[in-house]
């Protein structure tokens, strides 16, 4: 895990400092290095070198940008090569982002407070999650009801992908950004490059066996093969409708957590919300157990 993040000019003075809840390192160690490296920063190359500074359980991961020293403190078994990529992204954006408070600083550091948001960005990352399915199962509208926006009463086809950010919406601590398939079959070279990368795939079905039978063979086919280690649930939608399959018998057909949903009701945008949260909780779990990823603030 990250313990703490410092931006420091190369006169010595801190600008910005963000600790970690989790961290317990010792204040007297981050400030004896800190002090050692502005001492020394003369004798740093600037701007394309990432130095790494082990000692004890932890590690200084350090860049040089023009007049600034961002600073990571990390455990010594996180991913070193991941943490570079975001010490030098925070070099960048903070650097862009105050270059004119930075040319004409005049010792307050009160507007540095802003960087907060870059950084949980840059530290936390996002989460892609893919909603896949034929094309009229209600794909669009469970997206619609993810958004809390108007809940179309006519399919109209969604075109290749639907990207949406969804900045307003902050579930376990990450920024979510969902893939809209296109259903139409036409579209299905499409599937096999979207479908690698995301950490949770939701496959939207209308409960009819046909549909079932047809996602069986080729959706989940297809994620076996390309990204067997994503989350997957089944949105079994439609359940309304007269002779509906029942989740639980749709669950043993795909082999996969399903939820039954009626999607043209906002009263499931609650349990939807819970279901995605579930899951992105359990693939925080699963990262950090393997030691990959970086925790990000309270």
């Amino acid at each position: 895990m990250i313990h703490s993040v410092y931006v420091m000019r190369k006169t010595g003075e801190n600008l910005y400092t963000k600790r970690y809840e989790e961290s317990n390192i010792d204040d007297n160690l981050i400030s004896g290095f800190l002090s050692a490296l502005q001492n020394f920063v003369a004798e740093v190359s600037s701007g394309d070198v990432i130095r790494t500074i082990k000692t004890g359980n932890v590690k200084f991961i350090y860049n040089i940008l023009q007049d600034i020293i961002v600073v990571v403190v990390a455990d010594k078994e996180e991913d070193e090569k991941k943490i570079e990529e975001k010490v030098e992204k925070i070099s960048e954006v903070f650097y862009n982002k105050f270059k004119t408070e930075l040319e004409n600083w005049t010792g307050d550091v009160s507007a540095f407070k802003k960087f907060d948001e870059d950084l949980e960005d840059i530290i936390s990352g996002n989460v892609k999650v893919s909603l896949i399915g034929f094309g009229g199962v209600g794909k669009t509208t469970i997206l619609k009801l993810l958004k809390n926006e108007e809940i179309p009463l006519k399919h109209n086809p969604t075109i290749a992908v639907d990207i949406k950010p969804f900045k307003e919406i902050n579930l376990a601590g990450v920024k979510l950004i969902v893939w809209d398939f296109a259903g139409q079959e036409r579209f299905e070279s499409l599937w096999k490059m979207l479908i690698k990368g995301s950490d949770l795939i939701i496959v939207v079905v209308d409960s009819t066996m046909i549909n079932l039978l047809k996602t069986r063979r080729k959706i989940m086919k297809l994620i076996e093969d390309e990204n067997p280690n994503a989350k997957v649930i089944v949105i079994a939608n439609k359940q309304d409708i007269p002779k509906a399959i029942k989740p639980n018998i749709i669950e043993d057909i795909l082999n996969a957590q399903t939820h039954g949903f009626v999607a043209i009701d906002p009263s499931y945008r609650r349990e939807l919300l819970k279901i995605i949260n579930e899951k992105i909780a359990e693939l925080s779990k699963i990262n950090k157990k393997e030691s990959s990823a970086i925790v990000s603030a309270a």
